[in-house]
């Protein structure tokens, strides 16, 4: 046992240093897992030079439970939590049938993701049966798609799927289990660690996010999750309580009907947060269309004076030209009158050109920000800096 005969002084750097370190130390335990506390204590297991052998000796008639070697230990991390959260959404998780694991998807950047995820779990593609659902549309590509992972896939005809749907199914109980024990089981670190909690709702928005879009207006309605209302109400709160931990939380409603449950999100505020935490970027068909929007949304500043009447100095008619609009909307947006007329990010690179203000200069004076016509939010350096930088930001 160590005494101290006065208080230590923090401040020390030696000491930050060892609180770092062992800070450090505590969140690689924390994300470090033994398989073997996944498996049921019944079945039988042996530690090999490659992982796990798990099986179950079946007593009596039937056959025995497949066998899988799974890892011997699991970095429970960003990426794995990513596919927790996609698997949640899209993937099979009844207990009327253990038989095997299941995961479906129209988007094949998700099949490869999950396909890898369940790779480093110990799965061999032997053991997934590979199946193409098609109507009419697509289905060449789709083809080619599976085709790179594997020549031996199922293809059925379904009135069910619009564009072709992939998916793919583990066979065996033993990895059944051992899967959802993993999941269910690693949802408290999820939940109490920024990375992974990021990382779950990644992942659970490329399954089960959507995004509203009134395409007349080209105008983001809202965003949100969908889930099952009957089965799927523990992890609906389980995704709220991780929107709420990462700021997200001024603008939810839930939508729970008897056959389609919805978490719905309103506010540029919340898009924007979303769009920084990264929670479009598993899908790429939903970030794409994010970013479409993005860049069409109208996008103004209201701006200090001083810098304001620097910006808009000159003939307005000659300004109005080069801008592509009327005197009066100069004047107005000139003197900052009531009616609120902030010129947009492009109205004022070209007026930093004009004018000689350096854009700079500009970017530190900006005061709120608003989205659309409706979200106004107050400036500050991440937020200007990304709206003035939309283009570098998406690519």
């Amino acid at each position: 046992m160590t005494c101290f005969k006065k208080p230590i002084d923090f401040s020390h750097g030696l000491y930050q240093k060892h609180i770092i370190y062992m800070i450090n130390v505590w969140i690689i335990y924390m994300t470090i897992l033994k398989t073997k506390d996944f498996l049921l204590t019944n079945w039988n297991s042996e530690n090999r030079n490659d992982g796990i052998y798990a099986w179950k000796k079946t007593i009596g008639r039937g056959n025995n439970a497949k066998p899988f070697l799974l890892p011997y230990l699991i970095n429970l991390n960003e990426e794995l939590a990513e596919c927790m959260g996609l698997y949640l959404g899209d993937g099979k998780f009844t207990d009327d049938d253990l038989g095997h694991s299941n995961f479906t998807s129209k988007d094949f950047d998700l099949i490869k993701k999950m396909i890898k995820f369940f790779h480093d779990l110990g799965v061999k593609n032997s053991d997934i049966t590979f199946t193409l659902s098609y109507n009419k549309k697509g289905l060449k590509q789709a083809k080619r798609n599976f085709r790179s992972i594997t020549e031996k896939f199922r293809k059925q005809k379904s009135e069910r799927h619009r564009f072709p749907a992939y998916s793919i199914q583990i066979n065996g109980l033993i990895f059944r289990i051992f899967l959802k024990n993993f999941i269910m089981k690693s949802l408290f670190r999820i939940m109490n660690n920024t990375d992974l909690r990021k990382g779950f709702l990644r992942g659970y928005f490329a399954a089960e996010g959507w995004i509203g879009h009134n395409r007349k207006e080209n105008y983001i309605v809202c965003v949100g999750f969908a889930y099952n209302p009957k089965t799927e109400v523990w992890l609906r709160d389980f995704c709220i309580e991780c929107l709420n931990l990462e700021g997200v939380n001024s603008k939810i409603k839930i939508r729970h009907q008897e056959h389609n449950g919805q978490i719905i999100i309103t506010n540029w505020e919340n898009y924007y947060k979303m769009w920084k935490l990264g929670l479009f970027d598993v899908c790429k068909r939903k970030k794409n269309k994010f970013i479409e929007i993005f860049l069409d949304t109208k996008i103004s500043c209201e701006i200090n004076e001083g810098t304001r009447l620097k910006l808009f100095k000159g003939d307005q008619y000659k300004l109005a030209k080069a801008l592509g609009t009327y005197q009066a909307s100069i004047s107005n947006m000139k003197t900052g009158s009531k009616r609120n007329m902030w010129p947009n990010i492009e109205q004022i690179k070209k007026l930093s050109k004009i004018n000689e203000v350096p854009i700079e200069e500009v970017k530190t004076d900006v005061k709120r920000v608003r989205f659309g016509n409706l979200t106004i939010l107050d400036a500050n350096e991440e937020l200007i800096n990304d709206i003035f930088n939309l283009e570098s930001l998406v690519s």
